[in-house]
């Protein structure tokens, strides 16, 4: 009897322990799949909501008065001329002229200041709960970077060669190379691009720079060496760089600074200048002053000349005076003439022009170079100075400061016809000084057509014989004796002629028709030296055919 008492109670033991095991078992499961359940439903919140990839945060644009600067807003295809207080967003792009900055403002307290000939892309800006990201493409030019303190933000930029990350408390300049002034943890890190295509890592460090030659990269790669050996220590040029200083220049409360001036004096007797700002390095031929006054000031006068003033707002632009440094003073008067605030700011300019270019080929500065060729360059080097290279008024557009610069002549261009052509070339720097002018002469396709010398003509042959003369610098074609380097000969032809040509070479500024002619005999252009120089002048009509030849010499002691 206790025996089978045992086992019963024995059995309804182990019946019970079972099926609470199994209610255990159907509770934790419940509670794993609510658990799951709530889990995906917050990531789902998370991924679709907006904070989730950021919202689209506006970037505050600030112009500099000088030069243009230009936006396109949105899927707009027209440029237009920017307003400081413009507010950006993606896709819009900003775009500098050859002599304006411009400032780009951030959430994060993330500062640039576009250089001149700048022209960026806005790809990107937006500010989420884990991450926000600023991401810009500089499609030409450079920028001077100082970001924010946030260390969630990703800073991105693109331009031509290479892709930039840039961190938290950095300055940096940006565009095909880069350089660091300061920058918090290892420095920034720099993909390199060669064809789209990723080629190198590097991390730039503070006080580094990397000049990213892509040519010299893949050299470097291909014989086994590490692209981190082409860094090197900031280059103190680029300390004087104007993109450099003009960084240092601007306030950085641009935006505010006519409203704090406003509450800093409520009895409107205030006068304030926003820019340009004491000390600053001033470029191009005019500078615009311009700032805020009170109520009390009527007439604001720059220099001694009337501003337009328009509520409460003053702006006038001024010839700068060929001095380095000069100064610029402001008046604020009220009705009656009296004068309530005045102020007086130093400025600078640079006025030293660049050095003259240097012709490297097809021959030196100076030369006389005689080609054949369809198609020829004229090449050479500028100084570190020069942002412009000129060409026979003719600006290279693809002259990139600090590298070589070419010029192609071709028939087809008109920029090269048969005979002498000279080319002229300047150099211009960012205030617009030019350089001296450095020359070449390229003889193109010049081959006489028909060799005359003593004996092979005589005057019979000639159509008009007697219709060719010389008459300067001697007047009945005497043999002339100077020693002057430079000569000018003048002649007289008949109106049948159509082309003339000295030596061979055909004067290509003769006008078919015309009865006078000139021609430069100059030791620079080679076809002038000591001793005795002959000169053979032929004139021809519209067939080809010879009206007269006169022969001219001159004694060059």
């Amino acid at each position: 009897m206790l025996q089978s008492r045992r086992r019963r109670r024995q059995v309804s033991y182990r019946s019970n322990s079972g099926i609470n095991m199994r209610l255990w078992k159907n509770i934790a499961v419940g509670i794993l799949v609510v658990a799951v359940f709530v889990w995906a439903g917050f990531h789902m919140i998370r991924i679709f909501s907006p904070e989730a990839h950021g919202s689209k945060v506006p970037t505050s644009l600030y112009v500099r008065d000088r030069g243009r600067v230009d936006v396109v807003i949105g899927g707009e295809k027209d440029r237009q001329r920017a307003e400081s207080g413009l507010k950006l967003y993606d896709g819009d792009r900003v775009i500098t002229d050859g002599s304006a900055y411009a400032v780009l403002n951030f959430f994060d307290k993330t500062r640039i200041q576009l250089d001149t000939n700048t022209d960026v892309i806005l790809n990107e800006v937006s500010m989420g709960q884990d991450s926000s990201v600023i991401s810009l493409s500089i499609e030409n030019g450079g920028l001077f970077i100082e970001s924010g303190t946030g260390s969630n933000i990703k800073r991105k930029f693109t331009s031509r060669r290479a892709h930039f990350e840039v961190p938290p408390r950095s300055e940096v300049i940006l565009g095909d190379d880069i350089y660091v002034f300061d920058s918090s943890g290892p420095g920034v890190n720099v993909l390199v691009t060669i064809s789209s295509r990723t080629f190198a890592n590097v991390i730039v460090g503070e006080g580094q720079q990397l000049i990213i030659d892509p040519i010299r990269l893949k050299e470097v790669k291909e014989e086994g060496g590490d692209p981190y050996e082409l860094r090197s220590v900031l280059d103190d040029k680029i300390l004087s760089s104007n993109l450099y200083l003009a960084s240092r220049q601007v306030p950085k409360e641009e935006i505010i600074i006519k409203e704090e001036s406003a509450a800093a004096d409520e009895e409107g007797d205030f006068l304030v200048v926003s820019e340009p700002v004491d000390g600053e390095l001033v470029q191009g031929g005019v500078v615009v002053v311009k700032g805020s006054v009170g109520s009390r000031i009527e007439t604001v006068k720059v220099n001694g000349y009337d501003a337009d003033l328009n509520d409460g707002e003053f702006r006038k632009e001024i010839a700068l005076p060929e001095e380095e440094s000069f100064s610029v003073d402001i008046r604020g008067e009220s009705r009656d003439g009296l004068i309530i605030a005045e102020q007086s700011i130093s400025l600078s300019q640079d006025i030293n022009p660049p050095d003259a270019p240097v012709i490297l080929s097809p021959g030196g500065s100076g030369d006389t170079i005689q080609i054949s060729d369809e198609e020829f360059e004229i090449s050479g080097t500028a100084s570190s100075d020069a942002v412009g290279v000129i060409v026979n008024g003719y600006r290279l557009q693809k002259y990139v400061p600090g590298k070589k610069w070419s010029y192609i002549a071709d028939s087809k261009l008109g920029n090269v016809r048969m005979g002498e052509n000279i080319y002229e070339i300047v150099a211009i720097d960012r205030a617009g000084n030019t350089s001296d002018t450095s020359k070449i002469m390229i003889v193109w396709k010049a081959e006489p057509l028909v060799q005359i010398e003593d004996g092979i003509r005589d005057e019979s042959e000639y159509i008009e014989p007697g219709s060719l003369r010389v008459i300067a610098p001697t007047k009945n074609g005497s043999t002339f004796i100077t020693s002057d380097s430079e000569v000018l000969i003048e002649g007289e032809t008949s109106a049948d002629t159509h082309s003339l040509s000295i030596n061979g070479f055909t004067l290509t500024l003769y006008e078919p028709g015309k009865e006078t002619w000139n021609y430069i005999a100059k030791e620079d252009f080679g076809n002038y030296k000591d001793g005795t120089n002959r000169f053979t002048v032929v004139a021809r009509n519209k067939d080809g055919k010879i009206l007269d030849v006169v022969k001219y010499l001159i004694e060059k002691r």
